[in-house]
């Protein structure tokens, strides 16, 4: 349990430091306390779903954005992904078939 925490809060760290919040900034949006903020970006406290919750619209994401792993540790990279995407767009296939395709490669990042 506690690797999964560690992991929850390291992608809960990623996304507030890339969204330019500070963990204060972060607690006064969630209202959580700073030190509960800490604990749980450094994996020792096991948030309960409604922080996560709290946490996720913070941050303004989605909260399956929180359990997500990380897109550079994927045999698949970035460029790969919009090669294919670029791929299926020359195609001229339809709007219908491009979603559906687009769907399955994000599949590959989950």
């Amino acid at each position: 349990m506690q690797a999964i925490c560690k992991k929850i809060g390291q992608r809960i760290r990623e996304i507030r430091k890339n969204i330019g919040l500070s963990q204060e900034q972060l607690a006064e949006k969630a209202d959580i306390s700073v030190p509960h903020i800490s604990r749980i970006e450094t994996g020792i406290s096991n948030p309960q779903l409604t922080t996560l919750y709290l946490l996720a619209e913070a941050l303004q994401v989605p909260m399956t954005e929180l359990f997500r792993k990380d897109l550079n540790k994927l045999n698949i990279n970035k460029k790969e992904f919009i090669k294919k995407c670029n791929k299926l767009l020359d195609n001229k296939k339809t709007i219908e078939q491009v979603m559906k395709s687009l769907l399955e490669l994000e599949n590959l990042f989950q």
